[in-house]
């Protein structure tokens, strides 16, 4: 009799699932593990392809099942601690994570993989530990050194940390989202800034990443031009910037990427990304360039939102979520709009939601008094200018916390337990980078009613300026 070949079996499923036949493969598997129970790959793909099609339920059955039967096999906790990520389990993820490295210890992958999860839980110490075993197993792994730079940087070693930043090019985080507008660069005619005098020179600042890391770090140039007299320094930034960027001051000439033709005809010594340029000047939280407001400007008042502002109450601008493509953006956004309720009924509060979107329907469902500024909005000196009417901002971790903050505007940050952003540090009530930011983080994973209930309270003790 011929012996059954079972990997040929699992092969032909996994073949089957990605010519689009779902449904066939998951049966397949599942007829195989109840037909073979001793071949535990079987239930192994089962639990995978179940996970592929977002039955996470069904998934975590099955990896519970296989992990009791078999203690040894690293594949099979390997996998079960993907799907933990994926459905947010992470402290359990971390527990698994540990069984895969007491069984292999010195595969470099999993060390990477344990700093990795550790820093989302915010064990930034013993992630650390393991991310610098893993590059002592692989000092060319750009992931790792990645990983390592953003756990640095949150703890405030910003030496070390902005150094390995540099690997974020080449990073699967970051590989292929960096985007040059400037055929001279592209075509490598133009020297890359690595530290040059830049005295009567001229520079080129590109964007990267998002609106915040933009406004984050436009500091810079300031820096810049302190240090180098006669430097002259032109920016490329995303088209919603460019007016906030040339009415702060910081630069001489501002491009978005819309401006190609003047971009391509520009004249410039060396250019740089923007988050290469801390590196610097900073080597702790201490040494941080203008923490004070330095996007300051005068501006025309906006007729509609001045007819809706209070003299008597605090005036609030807020926003609940971020963009929902962001990777981090289920930890950092919050759902669900009725939790603000008790914040929104203080009577001496005056709410304006700050955001391009319209949440009209929202609102009248839960009767929540709040006006909306997406009417007002169609780029940064638009919310600029609302902002700067505001007595505070609430916000979860979006762009309108560094515009709130770059502009002096008191500003209350709702941070998630874990997936924390490298920026805010760790478990810090203030921002090293801000001086008006006050942080608000909480307490259990996924639970933003106690945040919300500690702003409460702080806003009630808070009064409005004269």
């Amino acid at each position: 009799m011929v012996g059954i070949n079972h990997k040929e079996n699992i092969q032909k499923i996994e073949q089957k699932f990605a010519n689009g036949q779902h449904i066939e493969a998951i049966e397949s598997s599942i007829h195989l593990t109840s037909k073979f129970p001793e071949v535990l790959e079987y239930l192994n793909l089962s639990a995978i392809l179940y996970a592929k099609t977002g039955e996470y339920e069904k998934s975590y059955k099955l990896f519970e099942r296989l992990v009791g039967f078999d203690n040894s096999n690293v594949s099979f906790y390997y996998n079960f601690v993907n799907l933990l990520v994926r459905i947010h389990k992470l402290d359990k993820a971390v527990e698994f994570m540990q069984k895969v490295i007491d069984i292999k210890p010195h595969v470099q992958k999993y060390q990477r993989d344990m700093g990795i999860l550790l820093l989302k839980v915010g064990s930034v110490d013993q992630s650390i530990k393991f991310l610098r075993n893993a590059l002592l197993m692989n000092n060319e792994d750009k992931d790792t050194k990645f990983s390592l730079s953003t756990a640095l940087l949150r703890l405030g070693k910003l030496s070390e940390g902005w150094k390995l930043y540099e690997s974020r090019f080449l990073s699967n985080v970051h590989k292929g989202k960096f985007q040059v507008a400037v055929k001279a660069i592209y075509e490598k005619k133009i020297e890359k800034y690595e530290g040059q005098d830049l005295t009567n020179k001229t520079l080129l600042i590109h964007d990267e990443q998002g609106f915040g890391d933009f406004i984050q770090f436009i500091r810079y140039a300031r820096s810049l031009k302190e240090k180098y007299p006669g430097v002259f320094i032109i920016v490329v930034c995303k088209k919603p910037l460019k007016i906030l960027i040339q009415r702060s001051n910081l630069v001489d000439l501002v491009f978005s990427y819309e401006d190609q033709s003047q971009i391509d005809n520009a004249k410039f010594d060396y250019w740089d990304f923007i988050l290469s340029f801390p590196r610097y000047f900073e080597k702790d939280y201490s040494s941080i360039a203008s923490k004070d407001s330095y996007i300051n400007y005068e501006f025309d008042e906006i007729t509609k939102l001045k007819k809706l502002l209070s003299s008597t109450k605090l005036n609030i601008g807020f926003n609940h979520k971020g963009n929902r493509d962001h990777a981090n953006d289920s930890f950092r956004s919050i759902g669900d709009l009725s939790l603000f309720n008790e914040i929104v009924g203080l009577n001496n509060c005056n709410f304006f939601y700050i955001g391009t979107d319209d949440i009209s329907t929202e609102l009248n469902q839960l009767n929540l008094p709040i006006h909306q500024c997406n009417g007002f909005i169609s780029n940064f000196h638009d919310s600029y200018r609302i902002v700067k009417k505001m007595d505070l901002i609430i916000s979860v971790d979006t762009s309108l916390v560094h515009l709130a903050a770059a502009a002096g505007v008191r500003c209350f940050l709702m941070l998630p337990k874990i997936s924390t952003d490298w920026r805010w540090g760790n478990d810090l009530s203030y921002s090293p980078w801000y001086e008006t930011i006050e942080v608000f983080k909480q307490n259990k994973n996924m639970d933003w009613s106690g945040v919300l209930r500690n702003i409460y309270n702080r806003i009630s003790t808070i009064k409005k300026s004269a």
